[in-house]
Order: structure tokens, then sequence, then C-alpha cells
């Protein structure tokens, strides 16, 4: 059973029929051409994803950050384990948010129904569905990911020094650019 959520317009919508009849043309071919990229693009984004993690295997390597994270006192063990914490709380919610709420539960967005500049069906994503169904999420996702930043920062300045965020960074982004490569994402 799945289930659609119309999204509301703050719009009235007499007012806004003029508005949808001269924008649909240029909002649909607009959103096509967002959503498709040349091989080029596409070719260009995985070179892209692939330096970012080849960047951040060395990083991982050079510093070895692995043994330091497993065998290090110079580390603040309390400020990690409240990091691992918020981490998990973060895969958590972007499961909810990815895979429950659209593939389980079966919730997707109605596309015949008008978004807020008044065009019909003008190029909505789940994201979209985020706003209306869980308006939470997002922005307890975005404190425990700042929250999680500073902490591992704090926990690993005693070994890095002032390297620290110039090293976590390499790293988030190495990890970050591998969902390029995941195939159903």
């Amino acid at each position: 059973m799945t289930k659609t959520y119309k999204r509301i317009s703050n719009v009235d919508e007499s007012s806004s029929a003029p508005m949808a009849a001269t924008n649909t043309n240029t909002s649909t071919s607009a959103s096509t051409n967002a959503t498709t990229s040349t091989i080029s693009e596409q070719l260009y984004d995985k070179l892209h994803a692939i330096f970012f993690i080849s960047l951040s295997y060395v990083t991982i390597k050079y510093t070895d950050t692995i043994s330091i994270l497993l065998t290090s006192a110079d580390i603040i063990r309390p400020l990690l384990y409240i990091s691992i914490a918020l981490i998990t709380v973060n895969t958590i919610l972007l499961s909810y948010l990815s895979i429950y709420i659209p593939k389980i539960k079966g919730i997707k967005v109605d596309e015949h129904n008008n978004n807020k500049n008044g065009v019909v069906g003008g190029g909505k994503t789940n994201s979209d569905l985020w706003q209306v169904y869980c308006p939470r999420v997002i922005p307890i996702m975005t404190l425990n990911g700042v929250l999680c930043g500073i902490f591992l920062m704090r926990c690993f300045w005693p070994v890095w020094g002032f390297l620290t965020p110039f090293i976590l960074g390499v790293e988030f982004f190495g990890l970050l650019f591998v969902t390029h490569f995941i195939p159903w994402v």
C-alpha cells in the first residue's frame, strides 16, 4: 500500500493558476536538463570521486589512522565514544529517510500536485517528502554532524595537533565520495 502526501502551498490557487500555465513548459525542460547529465559530466564526477577516495586512502596510510584509533593512549576516549554514538544516530536517521520511508513503508511524493511555485510535477524528490513527513530529522542530523565533528577534532587533537581538521576533512570527503560507487544510490 503506497501512501502519497500532498504538499500544501502557501500561494492562493486562483493567483497561481496563470503562473502555472506560463511556467509549465520552461520548468519541465529545466527539470529534465537538471537531472540528465552527459557522459563527460558523469566521467568527471567519477574521476573527482576517485581523486578524493585516493587522497583519503593515502592520508589514512600516511597518518596510520587505524592503529592510532585502536591503540593510541593519546586519544581522548570518552569524546571518541560520544562521536561514535553520534555517527550511529546519523546513520540510523539516514537509513530511515532513504530506505525505510520510500522503500519499506512505500510513501512516495505525489507528482500530480502543485509544488510551491505552482508548477505541476516540477522535479520533486524524496527530500521534498522529508519536509512534510518528518521535518525535524534534517536539523537533528545537522546538529549531530556538527557535534560529531567537534568531538572528533578534540579527541584526535593530542595526536595530530593543528593538522587534525585537515586530516579529518580529507577522510570525511573520501568517505562521502565512496557513495558515488554504490550502485543503487
